[in-house]
């Protein structure tokens, strides 16, 4: 990842900050990406700095402009984009497929995966110039069904699908686009969920834990790199095992 310029969403917490202080750490450059706090994101920038180069850039994905201005910034910064994280990511507790408003589902939507479409769209010619790639953060929940989260597992089996359809579309310019799927993380995101509910999850995997937020970075960091030169469409699992009894 040496001298590798890499745009992560949503990096100023949880699975986004831990890919950006690894990334760092194997010397790429990171631009950090949030949507609201700020002073998140300058803590994860602080910690980048000890490492490699980085800058943070404010943008809501779900807007188009706003993508296209993100992306200008990279660029007078950097130069070029080798490496695009789509993580940002936002759940509801609970949101089964009726309990939402049309501004939750917009909302939803608008993040899991319109935001995701509108960040490789506005930077395919750069990924395409370089050879570079993409590695979208979906969840184990986009291939099961839960109607705790339903509207959760509708967005990721759609960014699952996205991830398919742009590796079958880019794969002749060099371009490789995966997907992590990964199960109940430590991270703020889950916090916010009822705990039995929690519990129970916790029953049906064979693991017993929670993942880290570090583990989930290993992975996108091998997808990004050159060890992954043959590697695209393709979905990696590392949910402790849940997927396995349900």
């Amino acid at each position: 990842m040496k001298d590798k310029i890499v745009v992560i969403s949503g990096a100023s917490r949880g699975i986004g900050k831990a890919t950006a202080i690894l990334l760092a750490q194997r010397g790429a450059k990171v631009v950090i990406n949030y949507r609201e706090n700020k002073s998140a994101a300058e803590e994860v920038l602080a910690e980048v700095k000890k490492y490699s180069d980085g800058i943070i850039l404010q943008a809501d994905i779900s807007k188009l402009t706003e993508v296209e201005k993100l992306r200008a910034a990279v660029i007078e910064k950097f130069g070029r984009v080798d490496v695009l994280v789509n993580n940002a990511g936002l759940i509801n507790w609970p949101n089964g497929w009726n309990d939402y408003t049309p501004e939750s589902l917009e909302t939803a939507f608008g993040t899991n995966v319109i935001g995701h479409m509108h960040m490789t769209r506005v930077f395919v010619d750069d990924l395409k110039a370089n050879k570079g790639n993409i590695v979208n953060v979906s969840s184990t929940y986009g291939v099961m069904s839960s109607s705790v989260v339903s509207l959760y597992t509708m967005t990721k089996a759609a960014l699952i699908d996205f991830t398919k359809s742009t590796a079958m579309a880019l794969g002749e310019f060099g371009v490789r686009v995966n997907v992590v799927l990964p199960g109940i993380i430590d991270t703020d995101m889950t916090a916010g969920a009822p705990e039995d509910y929690l519990n129970e999850v916790l029953a049906r995997t064979p693991m017993k834990r929670l993942g880290k937020p570090e583990e989930m970075a290993e992975m996108i960091a091998f997808l990004a790199s050159d060890k992954a030169s043959f590697v695209t469409g393709a979905q990696f699992i590392a949910d402790g095992g849940h997927i396995l009894l349900n």
